[in-house]
C-alpha cells in the first residue's frame, strides 16, 4: 500500500493477497451479521449505500432498520438484505435500536462458539 501525496492510500496489486479467500460452502451466517440503522423518512439512500457497502466488504447478513416508509424502496434494491422499518410516531428509537443490537450481538456470539467448536 503506498500513500499519494494527497492523503489517499492507494492498493498495489501484492495488497489483494491479505483478503482472504471465501470458503465455498459459507452461507450469510458464515461472515457475521451487520446491523445498519440508516435513513430518515423518504431518503433511503443512505441505507441502500450502506448496506450495498457492508455487503461488498464482507459482511454476512445485513439487517437495515429504517423507518417504514423506506421498506419497499430497499426491498426492490437490495432484496438480500432484512429490512425492519420502524413508525416515526409510535416507535421509541431507543427501543428498536436495542432489540436490533441484541439480535447483531448474539448472532456473532454464536458465529464465535462455533468457531471455537470446530478448532
Amino acid at each position: 500500500m503506498r500513500q499519494e501525496t494527497d492523503g489517499v492510500l492507494v492498493l498495489e496489486e501484492s495488497d489483494l493477497c491479505r483478503i482472504p479467500v471465501r470458503q465455498k460452502r459459507a452461507n450469510k451466517g458464515t461472515y457475521g451479521p451487520l446491523l445498519c440503522i440508516a435513513g430518515s423518512e423518504g431518503m433511503a439512500g443512505a441505507a441502500y449505500l450502506s448496506a450495498l457497502a457492508a455487503y461488498r466488504s464482507g459482511a454476512g447478513l445485513v439487517r437495515i432498520l429504517t423507518p417504514e416508509v423506506n421498506r419497499s424502496i430497499l426491498q426492490i434494491q437490495l432484496p438480500e438484505a432484512i429490512v425492519e422499518s420502524y413508525d416515526l410516531e409510535t416507535a421509541s428509537m431507543a427501543a428498536e435500536i436495542r432489540v436490533r443490537l441484541f439480535w447483531c450481538n448474539r448472532r456473532a456470539a454464536l458465529r464465535s462458539r462455533r468457531k471455537k467448536v470446530r478448532r
